[in-house]
């Protein structure tokens, strides 16, 4: 009669509190082992395998409103992120400015005033030097000015060349070729006639920089 009784007040506990075998399985499993054996009943064992049970029970429980807290506290600390960072991106933004285009003007200008154009004032002047000694019919003052021709004919076309909108066509640089190719026919002529074809050369540039005046005029013109 004892035995039964205690048997039926450990199912009746377990039945009377549903929401522990939910919320703690392990502690069902060991209710149900102390329903099972008759031995254990009024020992030492009983009451240990009771205690064990409890605290399963309990701590499943406690486990689990810790992990519902915690989730819930993550769903919340993740929203207010997102919304923070959707604010803090859409603070960032600005409206974006296009650059105004440099009219061909400017950028003449710009080539005028810049190194490019010392080395070209550089190059025009030897190329007068050289019709000057020509004039005067001296092979020494002609061979002379005309070995200044090649070197300042490299710094000007390694310091640039007339910007693309005002030279289309590309004369500036024929231009400059020109004079090189002059300066090194002088280089190697050994005769007096020699140095006369290259500056005959030298005159047959005169139309390129005629042409290139003019093509640099109309650009700037238009803007």
């Amino acid at each position: 009669m004892v035995l039964a009784r205690r048997r039926r007040r450990c199912m009746d506990w377990a039945a009377a509190c549903p929401q522990r075998l939910c919320l703690g399985r392990p502690g069902l499993c060991f209710i149900v082992i102390l329903g099972v054996p008759d031995g254990i009943w009024g020992s030492r064992l009983e009451n240990s395998l009771i205690g064990l049970a409890l605290f399963v029970a309990v701590s499943s429980t406690l486990a689990l409103i810790v992990t519902f807290h915690a989730f819930l506290w993550l769903t919340v600390t993740a929203f207010l992120a997102a919304a923070c960072g959707s604010h803090g991106t859409s603070s960032v933004r600005r409206p974006t400015v296009s650059a105004q285009p440099v009219s061909c003007r400017q950028q003449y200008e710009a080539w005028k005033h810049g190194p490019a154009f010392a080395e070209d004032s550089k190059l025009r002047a030897a190329v007068n030097a050289v019709q000057e000694a020509e004039k005067s019919g001296n092979a020494a003052a002609m061979r002379s000015a005309m070995k200044k021709l090649m070197p300042v004919a490299v710094a000007t076309s390694a310091a640039g060349p007339i910007p693309h909108c005002a030279d289309p066509a590309g004369l500036y640089d024929e231009y400059v070729t020109g004079i090189y190719a002059a300066g090194y026919n002088a280089r190697s002529a050994k005769t007096l006639s020699g140095l006369l074809k290259a500056v005959v050369s030298l005159k047959s540039l005169k139309a390129i920089e005629s042409q290139l005046a003019t093509e640099v005029n109309r650009a700037v013109a238009k803007n």
